[in-house]
Order: C-alpha cells, then sequence, then structure tokens
C-alpha cells in the first residue's frame, strides 16, 4: 500500500487512527430537567438589580418614621420656643406659610415612604428564594437626601425661632411680625431642600449603589422644591384661607 493511501483505520503519514462510529451504538441519552423556580428567580432577580434590603429598609423608615417625628418635633419647637403675641392662637395657625409647608413635605415623603415600605415587602416576598445578594456598603449620600429632605420641617421651625431674635424689638412680638417670620422659615425649608438636592446628585456622581435611593432622593427633593414656588408658601400676606396673594 502506498505512504499516500489512506487506510480506513490510519491517518495519513501515520496519524492516529480514526474511530468511526458504528451504526449500531446508540448516543447517550440527556435528560433536561425543568429549572426549578428558585432558579428561575435568581436569573430575574439578580443581586446587581435588586437593591440591598438593608438600604431600602433604612429608607422606609427615614420617609415614614423619621417624618412623624421631625414634624412633632417642628411643632413643639413651634408652641414651647416661639414667642406668642397677644391676642394670638396657636403658633402653627399664626404661622400659615411654614405650617403649609411643613404639611406638603409631610405628605410627599409619607406617601413615598408607604410606597417604598410597600415594595420592600413585596420585593421580600419575591426574592425569597433567589439566591442571596452580596454584602454591600450602605448609600450613604443616597441615605443622607432622604434624611435631610425629612428633616425640613424641624429644621424650619428652627429657623422661625432663630428669626424671632431678629423681629423681636424687646416689647414683645406683634403681629405684624408673624409674617415675615413665616417667610423666613419657608426659606429655610427651601435651602434645607436644594442641600437634600445636592446629597442625592453626589451619591449618584460617587456611583453608589442602589442608584434607585439617590434617584428617590433627588426626585423627592425637586418635586418639593417646585411645590414651594408653584403654591407659593414664601409670598407676604399668604393666609391658609384666601391662598398666597396674586
Amino acid at each position: 500500500m502506498r505512504a499516500d493511501q489512506a487506510s480506513p483505520t490510519l491517518g495519513r503519514r501515520g496519524a492516529p487512527p480514526l474511530s468511526i462510529p458504528s451504526r449500531d451504538r446508540k448516543l447517550p441519552t440527556v435528560t433536561v430537567l425543568p429549572k426549578p423556580r428558585s432558579a428561575i428567580l435568581g436569573r430575574i432577580v439578580t443581586p446587581t438589580t435588586w437593591p440591598s434590603r438593608r438600604v431600602w429598609a433604612l429608607t422606609a423608615g427615614l420617609l415614614t418614621i423619621g417624618t412623624a417625628v421631625s414634624t412633632i418635633l417642628a411643632a413643639v419647637t413651634l408652641e414651647m420656643l416661639m414667642q406668642r403675641p397677644s391676642g394670638g392662637g396657636s403658633m402653627t395657625t399664626m404661622l400659615p406659610g411654614s405650617t403649609y409647608a411643613t404639611a406638603t413635605v409631610m405628605k410627599v415623603c409619607l406617601g413615598t415612604g408607604f410606597i417604598t415600605v410597600a415594595a420592600w415587602i413585596l420585593g421580600g416576598m419575591w426574592r425569597r428564594s433567589a439566591a442571596p445578594a452580596p454584602a454591600r456598603g450602605l448609600a450613604v449620600w443616597g441615605l443622607a437626601s432622604i434624611a435631610i429632605v425629612v428633616a425640613t420641617p424641624w429644621i424650619g421651625a428652627v429657623g422661625a425661632v432663630g428669626a424671632q431674635a431678629f423681629a423681636d424689638t424687646g416689647s414683645g412680638l406683634a403681629l405684624g411680625d408673624l409674617p415675615g417670620i413665616s417667610r423666613t422659615a419657608v426659606f429655610v425649608q427651601l435651602a434645607v431642600l436644594f442641600a437634600g438636592a445636592v446629597s442625592a446628585a453626589a451619591s449618584l456622581a460617587k456611583h453608589e449603589r442602589p442608584r434607585l435611593v439617590a434617584l428617590l432622593g433627588l426626585a423627592i427633593s425637586a418635586v418639593l422644591i417646585g411645590m414651594f414656588w408653584h403654591l407659593r408658601f414664601y409670598a407676604h400676606g399668604f393666609d391658609q384661607d384666601t391662598w398666597a396673594p396674586r
């Protein structure tokens, strides 16, 4: 046999023999089993797409419990530290612009907080069978933006207490001094909301995870700033009955 001719069992130039499968040989069968529910959920809810439950628990707690505590502290601060003009009633009724601004912050934060709590609970039920996510650090700047916004009512009340020191002429506060104090408190609240937006932007710039916390803080700050300017809580002569003068 010539060297350049191939043999049925030998390759050319001394190559290793080729194994030719027989027609009677049966190929191994592969049984495809259905994927368990945990594996399917693990593909849908991955550690990179589902944020840390600890961060969302803190976010929900700040928006609900933190908002309630801040609002109560604001009312207590005004009633205990503000001088009551003669013939006046409750301080919350004599500072309508600041009071309505505080109520707006409370409604937005509490509404968002309840939605966050519901999403946190439903997300925990959905992810119960999924693979656990790796430990991540806290989104410090993102959580700080939420905390700053939540503290807006109390910081505004502290601003009103500070403003009365400049309005007091020695004979006590008069009813005519209260609109200016209320206006100052509203501008203090606006400054706090801008600080919350800056903190959220810093979180996004630092690429903190989960990014959705910073986006939530930025959205709340932006919505409240827009409502403050649209409803004109800072306007001179703001009244809860006639609303802001036009």
